[in-house]
């Protein structure tokens, strides 16, 4: 990081040259659970999952498997793109986020939406959104699309 100061000096960091190994900030401002953006196959995934917003009926969720297995997991208190897709699809299914609704802060209203899913589900029900959770959530969401088409 270069950066100019006062009197025409710069000012060069520490980490001049050095990279870090997870990709992202530490020390300096990013948090590690928190998810900053999706991968590739992530937004393909999603894009795949959007594709029946077009109104073409052979695009439709019904005909796509959403592979989650890649999805960050999240909890209360992340942020970014994986939650405003899991809260997405939770007011897709009828669960009530509060006044925030889809602003991917994971807070209270988002926990207890999550946790109500689990319970209707038979997932344990702890607030955390992992593989199964994921999993649950692409399944009822398709399940709820097809019966929507029919």
């Amino acid at each position: 990081i270069h950066a100019s100061s006062s009197r025409g000096m710069v000012a060069q960091s520490a980490f001049t040259g050095k990279t870090i190994p997870n990709g992202g900030w530490n020390r300096v401002g990013l948090a590690s659970w928190v998810d900053y953006g999706l991968s590739e196959t992530q937004q393909t995934a999603l894009a795949a999952a959007s594709d029946d917003s077009a109104g073409n009926a052979e695009d439709s969720m019904s005909a796509v498997e959403i592979d989650t297995s890649s999805f960050f997991t999240v909890k209360k208190g992340c942020k970014g793109g994986a939650v405003r897709r899991m809260q997405t699809w939770l007011t897709d299914l009828g669960y009530d986020l509060g006044v925030c609704g889809t602003d991917g802060d994971f807070g209270p209203a988002t926990d207890a939406a999550v946790r109500a899913f689990q319970q209707t589900n038979s997932l344990t029900t702890d607030g955390v959104v992992g593989q199964k959770t994921w999993g649950m959530l692409a399944k009822v969401r398709q399940a709820a699309a097809e019966e929507a088409q029919a």
